[in-house]
């Protein structure tokens, strides 16, 4: 069934279906369709692949510089220790690294070692991406590729 506008003097050919709802001209849908779909998986894929690693660099140099804070609390940890014992205490006298920062005891395993002259507090890598640390007692740092696997 069509219909003429009068009001512009044009005829509109509109469509009237059974459920007596009016069409325009074509029979459109808003669907997607399959290709479009693939294509925008496609895209995100690429660009989940491309922004993966550099993710995962930014949580390596968080996880870093989180154990640093860590190592620097555990220096004190390890002064206050000396200045109540006459010694230095081994790394399981010293708090867990659990319990001083959740993302460096995943990343890092903690050894001190005592000499005559003083300790040096060693964090261990226990993933390849991250580095491995050291402080010693005279503040001076560490830092080495190798990691534990």
């Amino acid at each position: 069934m069509s219909i003429l506008d009068n009001n512009r003097g044009v005829a509109d050919v509109r469509w009237v279906s059974r459920d007596r709802s009016v069409h325009l001209g074509s029979n459109s849908t808003s669907a997607f369709s399959l290709i479009e779909l693939l294509v925008v998986v496609s895209i995100l894929s690429i660009v989940v692949a491309v922004a993966t690693p550099s993710w995962q660099s930014v949580r390596v140099a968080s996880a870093e510089r989180e154990a640093r804070i860590v190592l620097e609390r555990l220096n004190l940890q390890q002064r206050q220790f000396w200045q109540q014992h006459s010694r230095y205490a081994t790394a399981d006298e010293l708090p867990p690294l659990a319990a001083l920062s959740e993302t460096v005891g995943r990343y890092y395993q903690l050894t001190a070692e005592s000499t005559d002259a003083g300790f040096l507090l060693r964090l261990m890598s226990t993933v390849p991406a991250a580095p491995s640390l050291a402080l010693d007692h005279r503040g001076v740092w560490t830092t080495t590729d190798s990691s534990i696997r």
